[in-house]
């Protein structure tokens, strides 16, 4: 019961910030006018894909200064809210290139492309990761005179985008700071088959693809590790289903938007591992029904600012609440908690996640996806 309450603050605590900043119309580009060129839904989902993550890593809140003895989320609610939030992350991914592989006609400008996709992932990541790292050297100050060639090596992985692994700085493991980085080589992965995959569309070899696609699902849960490629497919056959089936009766998208919530319902008496066959199956249930039904309520602004600043909120949450933790600690020494007061950690550090990735966005992220 705790851990469910604590989930539900964080969640709020998000949203209330969201809206705050929304009404402050702090993301004046976030208007109705953008109708057409975005999908309001998708932006309303990424942003509460952001905030699973950040369940399943805020226990580093107790990593020096907060007690949080015995006030920690359930590893059994954590682990699966936050890989239930990268498989959405993966399925949005999917979605949104191949709705434009089919729109375009699988056409495209890859230089243009692959630009932009710097422009849009490498500054806020170059930001994080050169903040992991100072992070890192000043709470082991004391061993600074220590620092090593392979230190430097090891700090410079970390600029990889993911591909260089976690290190140790000074005998300090770089995952507690950049905990989300491993997902980062999928993406880039996903963007160097793009091209491979629209020629393929191109010359009609539509028997390769589903051959293809087969044995990548079948070989995903054969093949132990995580399972992540399928989630790209998932969002790739939502694009489908998203440009060949319009819904618009009203009973008809509720009725499949209730259908995918259900999936959600069930889905802990199901799931058995994070990435099993069943988590993939209902993650498939509850993203396609998000993309025929296109719930009004994920629209909504509050939604979509989460959405807006989910990037910055999913690369910087880690190294806030270790900044938090270490900051309390100067401040106040060691804080013991109890119920109430550990719920209210909870919240205060979800705003100030919130905050600064919004911050973040529109200072680092904003000015270089408007070039």
């Amino acid at each position: 019961m705790y851990s469910t309450i604590v989930i539900i603050t964080i969640f709020l605590s998000f949203f209330a910030t969201s809206y705050i900043f929304q009404r402050l119309n702090y993301l004046p580009q976030v208007t109705t006018s953008s109708i057409g060129k975005r999908y309001f839904f998708i932006d309303g989902l990424r942003g509460i894909a952001a905030i699973c993550v950040v369940v399943a890593h805020i226990w580093r809140l107790g990593i020096k200064g907060i007690d949080l003895d015995n006030y920690y989320i359930s590893s059994t609610y954590s682990d699966y809210i936050s890989a239930f939030g990268v498989q959405i992350f993966f399925c949005i991914t999917g979605f949104l290139f191949f709705d434009q592989i089919i729109k375009r006609n699988a056409t495209f400008d890859w230089e243009k492309f692959y630009l932009s996709r710097i422009k849009r992932l490498a500054p806020l990541f170059l930001t994080s990761t050169t903040i992991s790292i100072i992070s890192i050297l000043i709470v082991n100050y004391k061993k600074i005179s220590l620092i090593s060639i392979g230190d430097l090596y090891n700090a410079l992985h970390l600029y990889l985008f993911g591909f260089g692994g976690q290190v140790e700085i000074l005998g300090q493991y770089s995952g507690v700071l950049t905990a989300v980085a491993w997902t980062l080589p999928f993406e880039w992965r996903f963007y160097l088959l793009l091209p491979l995959i629209c020629v393929i569309i191109k010359n009609n070899k539509i028997n390769l693809i589903l051959s293809f696609v087969l044995m990548l699902v079948v070989s995903s849960f054969i093949v132990g590790g995580m399972n992540i490629w399928q989630y790209f497919l998932i969002g790739a056959f939502g694009a489908f289903l998203f440009n060949k089936i319009k819904v618009n009766n009203k009973i008809a998208r509720i009725s499949i938007f209730c259908s995918g919530i259900f999936s959600l319902v069930i889905s802990p008496y199901l799931i058995q591992g994070k990435y099993d066959l069943y988590s993939f199956i209902l993650v498939f249930i509850f993203f396609t029904s998000i993309v025929l039904s296109k719930p009004k309520i994920l629209s909504h602004k509050i939604f979509i600012y989460t959405g807006e600043a989910s990037y910055s909120i999913y690369l910087n949450h880690s190294f806030i609440c270790v900044a938090i933790s270490y900051f309390s600690f100067i401040l106040f020494g060691k804080i013991e908690l109890n119920n109430v007061s550990s719920i209210m950690i909870y919240s205060i550090s979800s705003v100030f996640i919130c905050i600064l990735s919004f911050l973040s966005f529109k200072y680092i992220e904003y000015p270089f996806i408007k070039k």
